[in-house]
C-alpha cells in the first residue's frame, strides 16, 4: 500500500496532529469503535437506533440478557492494493442496559440505509395498588409501680397489667 501524507510534514501542531489522526486511522485487521446510539421510550415500546454505516444485515449480530442488549457489528472493507485507504474494516460493539419490563424475547430488528433500528415490546406499568392504613387502636399498657420496688407484668382479658412488689413465683 502507498501511502499518502494528508497535509505537508510542515512546523506546527495542526499539521503534526492530523498526521496523527490518519496513522491511528490505519488499524489493519479490525479497528474497535463505539457504536453511537439513541434510546427512546415511544408508546408500549423502547426504540434503539444505531448508526452503522457500511455494515450489511448479516453482519450484526444482537443478543440479550438480563435487561442488557448487546450489539456487535463489523464493516468489511475489501482487501487489494490501494493507492490511498482511509476506510478500514470496523468492529463496533455497545451494551445497552434497558428500563424493567422490557421484552427481549419479543424484540424486532431492521437495517436500512446504515441505520440500525431495533423495537423492544416493554410491558405496562402495574397500577398503583391501595395499602390499607390498620386504624384500630392499641390496647394500651398501664404500669402501676413505685419507687424502689420490683415490677411484675400480668396479663388480664387480654392487656397487660403490672403491679409493683415482690415478683410472685
Amino acid at each position: 500500500m502507498m501511502g499518502w501524507r494528508l497535509v505537508d510534514s510542515g512546523s506546527g501542531p495542526l499539521p503534526q496532529r492530523w498526521q496523527q489522526v490518519a496513522s491511528d486511522e490505519q488499524p489493519g485487521s479490525g479497528h474497535r469503535r463505539s457504536l453511537p446510539v439513541n434510546v427512546w421510550e415511544g408508546g408500549r415500546e423502547v426504540v434503539i437506533e444505531a448508526s452503522l454505516p457500511g455494515v450489511a444485515p448479516e453482519d450484526v449480530e444482537l443478543r440479550g440478557a438480563d435487561g442488557v442488549l448487546d450489539i456487535r457489528a463489523q464493516a468489511l472493507v475489501a482487501e487489494r492494493e490501494y493507492l490511498h485507504q482511509e476506510m478500514f474494516p470496523l468492529e463496533y460493539r455497545r451494551q445497552i442496559a434497558l428500563p424493567a419490563g422490557c421484552h427481549l424475547e419479543a424484540a424486532e430488528a431492521v437495517v436500512e440505509h446504515g441505520l440500525l433500528s431495533i423495537r423492544v415490546p416493554k410491558s405496562r406499568p402495574p397500577a398503583p395498588i391501595r395499602i390499607q392504613i390498620d386504624h384500630r387502636a392499641p390496647a394500651l399498657t398501664t404500669i402501676e409501680a413505685e419507687p424502689g420496688s420490683g415490677l411484675q407484668v400480668t396479663r388480664v382479658e387480654g392487656a397487660s397489667r403490672a403491679r409493683s412488689g415482690p415478683k410472685a413465683p
